[in-house]
């Protein structure tokens, strides 16, 4: 193949050696990559349109010895005996080792400080891809795995003997799941065994519909609302129509961008068009412009590089600078304030600087994890790690020289002592924290049941109080029994109807017929009742709150979703206050001019990066901006910048921000959450101190609390932390969790940044287009695919995608009808070497395998940690 030409009429062109080893592809660009070989066709060299080399030298058997990146930094391999990775070097020197049986499975890992994690295997199943049975952590603490005949999974043990089990029916189905305390989720099946009904323990059912391709056509949730989906011929959902008659449209350029959505609601009988968004590309075929009603989103690119340099939110500029060697922010600059990054040789983030101020320095471990965060003016954080990685100390404070000694003694049983920050941690043996000792708010227990949610929370300090919990079968929190100071217990029961709430105590709750809150009532004897009233936009937006002073606010979001503005539109308490003014022909009822009636955000991607007060009349108080700075990726800011004041942030281990200090490791602001995110605040300065007013809404990750609804605001949803739960249903179905208004089962250990699913707040924050084992175009084709925005292939005759068929009996049996995806370089066409597959197991699981350079004969799995269904073996991942 020499030549793809697309739709739109440009074209890849392909070009090889005598060998038939791809030699250079030019995009339509103009970009040009290069390969290069040795003798024995190994891939010796590659070169970017930079002129950037990546090199590659391999040993007398054509195993990979090193990897020489553009930057200059290597990475080294080592192999055994019988020529099977046995360990890797990192560029800063720390080495990972690999210890292999004689069936070439993985028995141990020894990381670089000598911790090892040992695998174990079934007798039964004495061959390469045998069954892994148990795995044994460095802390000691084991996981286990039981298989049956037919080699399927039937149990898995935690680390504190808990047993979840598996039951199948036939052609391997999964039809029940057991959780440990006996309560089930049981799985349908259509006649072409795909998956169409999850019935939950409380008995209601969520169903799907398919159509002859298998694609949804028909979503019912457990509440009974039904969701309708159209697609075009190529796959792509064109339309969804929602219970109350509303729709989403979406349409396609001929390269297969999405250009436009819009959205229709019924009105007196017919559909009338509320809202359209649109999209535009450059030749790159990457996002330049996105439009809606309330945003105008830009962004602008380095012509040679393709990294965005620009991001422009209705005319505030974000604008980036990077390393082109090795494709790293070093700064991001908004109006004239410039946050500045450097990285030691393991990639680690150790220089972070804004603007003049004293830069922060980092320190890291032999496994690139952060030890020290210091200031040159005193400001000073230590963190401390278990066996397993999860966070087990924190101290943070001024730097003072008996804090800087026994930091140095590094001993384990002695851990540094800061001047205003010392918090430890304790797990159980399933790494659910058990217990933190904090030197200012004092101690917290928590006590779990068998499915690892919390019964128990006991808060010690000046006012000890505790808070118990019980839930349904489906887990879904159904009491709340909080106990005062004083002993004082309260009984909260939470009625649920699907797994939504309709009545906590004396508060009831009315949806919509999208299953959307619209109303909350709370009754209270002798007082009026006190209602808040809610309304939404087409895209399952919150854009209107009415409180029960009669105070309406709006809300108002760009095209991805990221809320840009709320606003006061009528103040009820200025109403009441001037009531007899008004009763006296006097109604002017407008605030002062310098009254501050809402906030304005900015955002850089996914972070909230800025929010700046509101006037009445609608000026922004820009004396009064405050700035969030994060290091690159992270979704938990590091500081807060207002008035040319600097504060650091103290984080804890779920990334939920704890203090603020100054640059002198001066303590200023402190918050404890409760079990579910509601707040409880420490006055640690006083009243006539300067930084009095230094104040964080920010509560678990993702999360911004609104204080006239009481509600936090979550990115994709809002959250309730009086009732543990969303106010509308997850927008992406049970791919969120079985319970679609939840926020996580745990929220002590799991967080739900953007309002969809819950994660563990201590896993790797492993990204899948992380640098892996896995070529970087495959990787980040496999996220695509996933979001659905994957490239499928397709026969030009039908229109209809392709599946793997065998190849004169040269392909893996496994994957024969799987969907084949192409691989395209971000913005630099397609690769003409490999292919993603996607295979259906019969109980509905999807199964993702990459080909390389088309060898269908050796299809691979994704490997773990950077994919969840991964194998666990080095190299390229476990094969099928």
């Amino acid at each position: 193949m020499t030549e793809i030409k697309l739709p739109t009429g440009e074209s890849f062109y392909y070009g090889y050696d005598e060998h038939g080893q791809l030699t250079e592809s030019v995009l339509p660009t103009g970009d040009r990559w290069q390969f290069h070989y040795d003798e024995q066709g190994n891939l010796t060299a590659l070169t970017n349109p930079l002129g950037h080399k990546e090199e590659y030298q391999y040993g007398l058997h054509g195993e990979l010895r090193q990897r020489l990146l553009p930057d200059g930094r290597q990475w080294h391999y080592a192999y055994d005996e019988q020529q099977r990775l046995a360990a890797v070097m990192t560029p800063d020197g720390q080495t990972t080792g690999l210890q292999l049986d004689e069936l070439g499975r993985l028995r141990q890992i020894t990381d670089a400080l000598k911790q090892q994690t040992h695998y174990r295997y079934s007798n039964d199943h004495a061959s390469l891809n045998g069954s892994l049975t148990e795995v044994e952590l460095p802390d000691g603490t084991t996981q286990q795995l039981t298989y049956d005949s037919e080699r399927r999974v039937v149990a898995v043990t935690d680390g504190e003997g808990r047993t979840t089990r598996y039951t199948y029916g036939a052609f391997d189905q999964l039809n029940q799941v057991t959780r440990p305390d006996d309560t089930v989720l049981r799985f349908g099946y259509d006649r072409l065994t795909r998956l169409n009904s999850v019935t939950a323990s409380t008995g209601e059912t969520y169903r799907y519909e398919r159509d002859v391709a298998g694609q949804i056509i028909r979503e019912t949730d457990f509440t009974g609302l039904t969701l309708v989906y159209q697609y075009d011929k190529l796959g792509r959902r064109i339309q969804t129509q929602y219970p109350d008659g509303q729709q989403l449209r979406w349409y396609y350029s001929a390269a297969g961008s999405l250009i436009k959505q819009e959205s229709w609601q019924p009105e007196d009988g017919k559909l009338v068009l509320k809202a359209t968004t649109t999209y535009e590309y450059n030749k790159r075929y990457q996002l330049v412009k996105a439009t809606n009603a309330d945003a105008v989103v830009e962004y602008e690119y380095d012509k040679t590089t393709g990294l965005p340099i620009c991001e422009r939110i209705n005319g505030r500029e974000i604008t980036r600078k990077w390393d082109s060697l090795t494709g790293r922010p070093v700064s991001e600059s908004v109006d004239g304030n410039t946050l500045h990054f450097s990285y030691n040789l393991s990639g680690s983030l150790n220089h972070f600087q804004l603007n003049q101020h004293a830069p922060l320095t980092f320190q890291h471990d032999a496994l690139g994890r952060e030890t020290v965060r210091e200031s040159a003016n005193g400001f000073i954080l230590a963190s401390r790690y278990t066996a397993t990685g999860l966070l087990a100390h924190q101290s943070a404070g001024q730097a003072t020289q008996f804090f800087r000694e026994t930091l140095a003694q590094n001993d384990p049983h002695f851990p540094p002592q800061a001047t205003a920050v010392n918090r430890s941690w304790q797990y159980d043996r399933t790494h659910n924290v058990r217990v933190i000792d904090d030197s200012r708010w004092g101690q917290t227990r928590y006590r779990y049941n068998s499915n690892d949610q919390i019964l128990h929370t006991f808060f010690e300090g000046a006012r000890p109080h505790e808070e118990q919990f019980n839930y349904d079968a489906n887990g879904n929190l159904s009491q709340h029994l909080p106990t005062d100071a004083r002993g004082a217990v309260a009984q909260i029961n939470q009625r649920q109807k699907a797994g939504r709430v309709v009545q906590q105590g004396n508060i009831r709750y009315r949806y919509d017929d999208n299953g959307r809150l619209v109303e909350k009532t709370e009754q209270r004897d002798g007082f009026r009742p006190q209602i808040w009233r809610y309304r939404w936009d087409t895209q399952n937006q919150l854009t209107h709150c009415e409180t029960p002073d009669g105070s309406r606010w709006h809300y108002r979001y760009d095209v991805f979703g990221r809320r840009i503005r709320k606003l006061k539109v009528h103040d009820g308490k200025l109403t009441a206050a001037n009531l007899q003014l008004w009763l006296a022909g006097k109604p002017d009822l407008a605030p002062r001019a310098d009254t501050i009636m809402g906030q304005d955000y900015l955002w850089s991607g996914d972070q909230l990066i800025e929010e700046t007060p509101i006037y009445s009349d609608g000026t922004p108080a820009e004396g009064q901006r405050i700035r969030w700075l994060y290091e690159p990726g992270s979704l938990t800011p590091s500081a807060r910048f207002e008035k040319c004041k600097l504060h650091y942030i103290v984080n804890d281990h779920q990334g939920t921000p704890r203090e603020m200090l100054n640059e002198e490791g001066q303590l200023i602001w402190a918050q404890r959450l409760r079990t579910w995110g509601q707040v409880d605040r420490f006055q640690v300065i006083a009243s006539n101190n300067a930084d009095y007013h230094v104040n964080c809404n920010l509560r678990f990750m993702g999360q911004f609390e609104d204080e006239e609804s009481g509600l936090y605001y979550n990115r994709f949803r809002y959250y309730s932390p009086d009732t543990g739960q969303y106010i509308s249903p997850d927008p992406i179905g049970l791919l969120g969790g079985v319970n679609p208004y939840s926020y996580v089962h745990n929220p002590v250990n799991f967080i739900d940044p953007f309002g969809l699913a819950g994660k563990n707040c201590q896993e790797k924050d492993l990204k899948l287009s992380s640098p892996n084992p896995v070529p970087k175009s495959v990787r980040e084709e496999y996220e695509k695919i996933i979001t659905g925005k994957g490239t499928p292939r397709v026969d030009r005759d039908t229109g209809i995608q392709k599946t793997l068929e065998d190849r004169k009996g040269k392909t893996n049996k496994f994957w024969i009808g799987a969907k084949e995806w192409q691989v395209v370089h971000t913005g630099k066409g397609v690769d003409p070497h490999h292919r993603i597959l996607e295979q259906t197991l019969p109980n509905g699981q999807k199964i993702y395998g990459y080909a390389l350079r088309h060898d269908y004969e050796k299809v691979y799995k994704f490997p773990s940690p950077w994919y969840p269904d991964g194998g666990k073996y080095p190299g390229h991942g476990s094969k099928i």
